[in-house]
């Protein structure tokens, strides 16, 4: 649904842009043009129909006596068959069928809009009205039965054309003063709603404490029939008497419907004492209820800028326009109940001396059926369109908060130079439509952070600013938190729109289910070719391909052989190639995926990826609606409200200077927005990341989808030259009371157009690119999404920068506007009351119109002058006008406004034989009482500020060259452009070169692997979780710990430092005052591939709780300085990683998310570089501590740096390691080994709950022997081992890959 209309844009362009001819357009309506009907009347309308069918078999043979055929009831005298060729008069059979229609309640989906809207106010001059989506609904059944002119269309045209220019509806639209349907106990007992004697016997809905507030009382069709006795419509004169099956239905009806009890007398003012069949101009009254036929028309209007429209859709709405006004008389706000009734056989009731009609009198109640009812309030003044649309405008901005708010945080004076530098640093974040959002840690803290959804202030880069090393791909999305260092807070922006498309995709079941399929296809195929390749079995391809030569050679066997025959298989002596994740198969299973999903995203014929603008279908079903979900969450759709607009200030109205905030304020507001496309990559990879059970560690499949989807939308649209799928950039959101009163506002967005003749820009319509030998080109739309959010609320997106736009337009649609009585309602000295209507032009044709037609036409009054101007007067006289309205009944004179309008409009001397229809009708007149319709335009500035706002005095823009043409393409790494598609690959079996496949008297794990260096980029290495900030550098930590009071005693963390693949080494023994270490307590160096090592920092004693709050825990390794780290005084500094210091993605926790780790760079006391790892808590307090104490909060804080570089060893050190046999069990001795003696820093910094006090403590790796040169404390340090391949053999992780 969000992209339908974009589609009909493009299918459009294609019908243009072939070589068939387009449909034809006669007949189909302009942009901005409507076409009006006096009456739509249906073919058929309700009632019981019969058909009747007489079949005539001729003989070729003799013609002049064709045989009759035809089914009929009843038999010959004698029981035989009528013979119907002698008895031609014997009736058909009918075959009835019932038409049915609404009656006594109205589908709601029926029903377009209504005006004034419920709860909302306008003038009393305002004749409320209603628009149904279906052009038949007034004239679905007939108004009466008593004349014929009240069933078939009346006044006749005085040219050829139809029998009747007007038709009387069976409904009618009415405003009642409350008062006016309140029923009284005595009354209720009259008309039979109440019956105190036999409660059961009234009607439920009755209750004389609780009148409802409309007036309407619901109740069954049947008990409206046999409870209401008297007090009715005679609907019994449609009927053929008392035992027609269909009134008997009716009368025992249990559907429900509104019934309201006017006075007698009130019903007769607003339709008539009486219904005659003889229309003349002097009947007065009789034409009241003949009036109604002017009231309701039709309208035929082109759809295009509807919200959740079509493009070139065109709609017939039908239009009930009420025939009285609100309360004109009270000064005050007044409210006012519209009832849309229903007329049938009001003629009946009124002129049928079987009616109980004729009985009641004026003071009496009628019960009038209620098809529909709201209620608005009638002011002697309203705020309407224009107004709205002025105040709107005024207070257009881009989506943030308000400018004087921004402006107040920065002219607000602070006290010290910090918290000035903080209010700017505030400012600039709020001014980028950030919201300060209140978030709960994953370890349960509570404290603030910045968030906003995918609509901004201003244009955003491709990832964001702030970050470093932004992956392709997450894992869980907190890769995408970043850290704001300057002011302390964490930015959630992104990894919520992670954790929001998670979500999302899984919430949309068939989605997800889609993307479950489409894995397991793609890693099913992928791995399958992938062990067919490195285990060398050839493919069913190739082994067709060569089974002829096979029998060929079969056949050339000599026919004297005479060997044995062996029909026993000898074993193999091949092995098994390595798993899918060996470094050596890796690749080509990456390839292998890469091609897959290729195939399966491409067309049916395999040529081509797979298009939505293009009629070929997918190869595959699931990629289709992967496909489509992609493609409609770049138009927003699957966010919830809530996501794009985090603040709902930012959409609302400003808040008066001077005056207090209110917290509820009024839904008017016009915002601006850009699209971060970061915002959308993050939700589309979290929903993409969905359904992958087969790549826990690295979603290939999900990055390839993404590079697919890019080569989509890089790829033209055939055969659109130049045109590539079009994708939102930029819009705005219409929040106000005018969206909810006209639901259908129309919203063009018009371009400007870069002409190369001229070099310059001008505006796009429909002929700014027109050839002479080409047909006319129409104008871009930009406008790819317009859709209704809510009630109040527009949502459009737009494919192209404001400084591309030319003009942004909000109208009113030529089917929702406002009607009144005229202009005003003047008031005379003795009360009564005169409408001033002022006449607008019509035209018959739109040829004669002089100042044009369509949106850019104007309506322009007739001449209206004064008694001394000599031009002459063309607007009706007063003394014609005081028929127009009856200030007593509030009710206006259809007939003689519409005869005087009509006679005005042709006797213009303005505009001459321009009007020429002599008849009035219901469409002039809807014409003649709407009132002007209004739009607000939003253009770029004018070319001086003396001249008024119009079309001529626009700035176009200044540049000679057109704007640059604009590709999205998702976010897959530094490269933009997207991988090529190829869905006919195939995997190359020359790669890799080295076999993947050994003798069994190999070892395998002697399998050679590729030369080189340890390679970061390498690219199936898994990346972890990054740290989204840079490696900071700190200077050199100065403070060393000093007992005494308020300072912790004594180090509280231990520090191992250990390979990740393998589980942490027990603590080193100390034997002879010398350690001892583990036989797998090392760090390999002279690996081929780079490995994470795990820093492990537990508490000692995680049970005891020593009344300090820890504040920070750091650690720091030593670089080398240079490539030679010589010797100085025979002190080595053995360093943990080679020069150039850590280049790898990053450091993460490992299990405990209550510490923030960050890297930076320092130097150690001796001058050094060292790399450290801080952990600062998560912590709601105010100084960010966390206590001491039993909860598991602090009991581990180990972290895990990833793809370290180990330097080689400097100076190989001898020491103790325990010796174990081939089955890792030990063997109660030591031996003597060299290995790399890395010295680290654990500092740990406390405050402490009894005084405040802040102390540092630190562990590092020097020997400090106890009382009597006892070795009490085990020195900080990582141990190194060189890694022989052809002594030590291989390091392997637990999964048999070489490290």
């Amino acid at each position: 649904m969000a992209r339908v209309l974009v589609k009909k844009n493009i299918a459009k362009a294609i019908v243009l842009a072939g070589d068939e001819p387009a449909e034809s357009a006669q007949e189909k309506l302009p942009d901005g043009h409507m076409r009006l009907y006096s009456y739509f009347k249906p073919s058929l309308k309700a009632g019981l129909y019969g058909i009747e069918a007489r079949q005539y078999i001729t003989d070729p043979a003799d013609k002049t006596h064709p045989f009759p055929v035809w089914n009929y009831l009843g038999t010959g005298p004698k029981g035989d068959p009528i013979d119907l060729a002698a008895n031609p008069d014997t009736t058909v059979l009918r075959q009835e069928f019932q038409v049915q229609a609404p009656q006594f309640n109205l589908d709601s989906k029926l029903i377009n809009t209504f005006y004034p809207p419920s709860g909302h106010q306008d003038e009393g001059r305002i004749l409320p009205h209603i628009v149904f989506n279906d052009p038949h609904v007034p004239w679905l059944r007939e108004a009466g039965v008593s004349y014929k002119f009240l069933s078939d269309p009346i006044d006749p045209s005085h040219t050829p054309g139809p029998t009747g220019r007007n038709l009387v509806p069976w409904m009618a639209l009415i405003a009642f003063d409350p008062d006016e349907l309140q029923v009284s106990e005595a009354e209720a007992k009259s008309i039979g709603l109440s019956v105190p004697d036999k409660p059961t016997d009234g009607i439920a809905s009755y209750d004389p404490k609780k009148l409802p507030a409309n007036g309407a009382f619901q109740m069954k069709v049947g008990e409206y029939f046999k409870k209401i006795s008297k007090n009715r419509i005679y609907y019994e004169a449609g009927y053929r008497g008392d035992t027609d099956p269909d009134l008997v239905e009716l009368q025992d009806s249990v559907d429900m419907t509104s019934v309201i009890f006017p006075l007698f007398s009130t019903v007769k003012k607003i339709f008539g004492s009486k219904v005659t069949e003889q229309i003349k101009d002097t009947d007065g009254e009789d034409r009241i209820f003949e009036g109604q036929k002017l009231m309701a028309h039709v309208r035929h209007v082109n759809t295009n800028g509807f919200p959740d429209a079509g493009v070139e859709e065109e709609g017939y709405y039908s239009v009930v326009i009420s025939s009285r006004t609100g309360n004109v008389h009270n000064p005050n706000p007044t409210p006012q109940v519209v009832h849309l009734v229903s007329l049938e056989h009001y003629d009946s009731t009124l002129m049928t001396t079987k009616a109980p009609f004729s009985e009641l009198t004026d003071q009496d109640r009628i019960g009038l059926v209620s098809l529909y009812t709201w209620t608005y309030t009638c002011i002697p003044e309203s705020v309407n369109f224009a107004d709205t649309m002025r105040a709107i405008a005024h207070d257009t901005q881009f989506l943030k908060p308000p400018q004087a708010s921004l402006a107040n945080i920065l002219q607000t004076q602070q006290s010290t130079p910090a918290l000035h530098k903080a209010a700017q640093l505030l400012h600039d974040r709020l001014n980028k439509s950030y919201t300060l959002s209140r978030w709960r840690t994953a370890t349960g803290e509570e404290t603030v952070a910045f968030n906003r959804g995918p609509l901004v202030a201003a244009p955003t880069p491709v990832v964001p600013a702030k970050a470093q090393k932004w992956p392709k791909l997450s894992m869980t999305g907190k890769d995408y938190q970043i850290f704001d260092r300057d002011l302390g807070i964490m930015d959630l922006t992104y990894s919520s729109a992670w954790s929001l498309g998670k979500l999302a995709a899984i919430a949309d079941s068939p989605f997800n289910a889609a993307l479950l399929r489409f894995r397991s296809l793609v890693w099913t195929k992928a791995s399958s070719n992938t062990r067919l390749l490195t285990n060398g079995i050839a493919t069913p391809r190739a082994i067709l391909s060569t089974t002829a030569s096979a029998i060929d050679a079969a056949h050339a066997l000599p026919s004297t052989f005479t060997g044995d025959v062996s029909r026993v298989n000898p074993h193999s002596t091949d092995a098994v190639a390595p798993p899918l994740s060996d470094p050596a198969v890796a690749p080509i299973m990456a390839k292998a995926i890469q091609l897959a999903v290729d195939r399966y995203s491409s067309t049916v014929d395999g040529e081509s990826l797979y298009n939505d603008f293009q009629l070929a279908q997918a190869v595959n079903a699931d990629w289709e609606l992967i496909h489509n979900w992609i493609s409609d969450c770049l138009y927003l759709a699957h966010i919830p409200a809530h996501y794009l607009f985090p603040e709902p200030s930012h959409i609302r109205a400003q808040p008066e200077a001077g005056k207090e905030i209110v917290p509820n304020l009024p839904p008017e507001a016009l915002r601006f927005f850009y699209i971060d496309n970061a915002w959308i990559d993050c939700f589309l990879d979290g929903a993409l990341s969905c359904a992958n059970h087969l790549e826990p560690d690295y979603d290939s499949t999900r990055l390839r989808i993404k590079e697919v989807y890019n080569f989509y939308l890089s790829s033209n649209i055939h055969p659109l030259e130049g045109v590539t799928p079009p994708v939102p950039r930029f819009g705005f959101v219409f929040r106000s009371s005018v969206v909810k009163a006209i639901p259908d506002l129309k919203i063009t967005v018009t371009c400007w157009l870069f002409d190369p003749t001229t070099k310059s820009f001008k505006e796009d319509t429909i002929n700014a690119s027109q050839d002479q030998s080409k047909p006319p080109v129409p104008p871009r739309n930009p406008v790819l999404r317009l859709t209704k959010m809510d009630d109040f609320t527009v949502l459009c997106l737009l494919d192209c920068l404001p400084e591309e736009i030319a003009e942004i337009k909000i109208a009113q649609p030529p089917h929702q506007q406002r009607y009144s009585m005229g202009e005003s309602l003047k008031v005379h000295p003795d009360g009564t009351i005169t409408a001033e209507l002022l006449v607008r032009m019509l035209y018959t044709s739109k040829a004669d119109a002089p100042e044009g037609t369509g949106e850019h036409g104007e309506w322009k009054l007739l001449p209206k002058t004064g008694p001394d101007d000599p031009l002459p007067d063309e607007q009706p006289k007063e003394a014609d006008q005081k028929s127009f309205y009856n200030s007593e009944t509030r009710c206006i004179d259809p007939i003689a406004i519409a005869k005087v309008v009509n006679q005005t409009l042709v006797d213009s001397k303005t505009y001459p034989k321009m009007y020429t229809d002599a008849v009035p009708n219901a469409s002039m007149l809807g014409m003649e009482l709407s009132d002007p319709a209004y739009a607000l335009i939003i253009h770029q500035p004018k070319a001086t500020q003396h001249q008024p706002p119009n079309r001529e005095t626009w700035d176009p823009p200044t540049g000679h060259t057109p704007y640059p043409t604009y590709t999205r393409q998702l976010w897959t790494g530094l490269t933009p452009d997207p991988q090529p598609h190829d869905p006919q690959g195939q995997l190359d079996s020359n790669s890799p070169s080295h076999r993947l496949i050994e003798r069994t008297t190999v070892d395998p794990a002697k399998i050679s692997l590729p030369s080189g260096s340890p390679n970061p980029s390498n690219p199936i290495s898994i990346p972890p979780r990054l740290n989204s900030t840079p490696i900071l550098t700190f200077p050199p930590f100065k403070t060393t710990s000093t007992p005494g009071p308020g300072v912790i005693p004594t180090a509280q963390f231990t520090l191992l430092l250990h390979v990740d693949y393998r589980p942490p080494p027990p603590t080193p023994q100390i034997l002879n005052n010398n350690p001892v270490y583990a036989p797998l307590d090392y760090l390999p160096t002279n690996t081929t591939n780079l490995y994470d090592i795990i820093i492990a920092i537990r508490r000692k004693l995680p049970t005891s709780s020593p009344l300090f709050r820890l504040k920070e825990l750091s650690v720091e390794m030593p670089i080398s300085p240079d490539d030679k780290d010589l010797a100085v005084n025979n002190k080595v500094r053995e360093p943990l990683l080679p020069m150039g210091g850590y280049k790898g993605p990053g450091v993460r926790m490992v299990r405990n998310q209550r510490f923030v780790p960050t890297l930076y760079y320092s130097k150690d006391s001796g001058g050094g570089p060292v790399l450290g790892v801080k952990l600062i808590p998560r912590s709601g307090e105010k100084d960010a501590t966390l206590v001491l104490k039993n909860d598991g909060a602090t009991a581990d804080a180990s972290v895990r740096l990833a793809e370290v570089p180990i330097a080689p060893i400097r100076l190989s050190q001898n020491v103790n390691v325990a010796q174990i046999d081939a089955n890792g069990k030990g063997l109660n001795r030591v031996a003597i080994e060299g290995r790399g003696i890395v010295k680290l820093v654990l500092r740990e910094t406390y405050i402490s709950m009894r005084d405040g006090t802040e102390s540092t403590i630190i562990t590092d790796g020097e020997t400090r022997p106890g009382p009597h040169g006892a070795l009490q404390v085990l020195p900080l340090v990582a141990v190194k081992k060189f890694i022989d391949p052809h002594k030590d053999g291989v390091e392997k992780d637990l999964l048999g890959n070489v490290v």
